[in-house]
């Protein structure tokens, strides 16, 4: 009888080391953040916002956890990685998330692409790993024209 309970109650060494295991600031931000926005622009807008005008981040939780210099760090990156995105993904699929990210920002799409427009200068990283300026404020733009013509056409004020 004792026998089948230590057999019952044991635990396998990989089972005991993963369940302590701590999430990387990458694995925590993507995990408990990201995953809850919808979209290429709730993403990149919401990390414009814990942009600073010195071009560093701040994420209260993850500096609390995983140090200033690591979640800067991994800030970048992935800010860095969303605007690849962003220049790589094409204009319709973009202009069908900026609906589902308006729904994120609580205002409509023509509002909300409006507002990245204006802001394209903290949705630019510093690390443009290949992509450039002028191709994210040329995508910003045709996006915030067509948000404001389908916004024009819905409510009947053209045709």
């Amino acid at each position: 009888m004792g026998s089948n309970y230590e057999k019952d109650k044991s635990v396998t060494r990989s089972e005991n080391l993963n369940f302590n295991r701590r999430l990387s600031p990458f694995e925590d931000f993507m995990k408990r953040t990201m995953s809850v926005l919808q979209g290429v622009w709730s993403k990149l807008n919401y990390i414009r916002e814990l942009r600073s005008s010195d071009g560093r981040y701040s994420h209260w939780g993850l500096v609390r956890s995983h140090g200033e210099d690591a979640t800067n760090t991994m800030l970048a990156d992935v800010h860095s990685e969303l605007y690849l995105q962003v220049l790589r993904t094409p204009l319709s699929e973009l202009f069908e998330q900026l609906e589902l990210s308006a729904e994120d920002t609580d205002c409509s799409s023509a509002r909300l692409a409006e507002q990245l427009y204006k802001e394209r200068p903290r949705l630019t990283p510093c690390d443009l790993r290949g992509g450039s300026p002028e191709h994210l404020r040329s995508v910003l733009l045709i996006t915030d024209l067509l948000s404001k013509y389908s916004s024009a056409r819905g409510n009947g004020n053209s045709g």
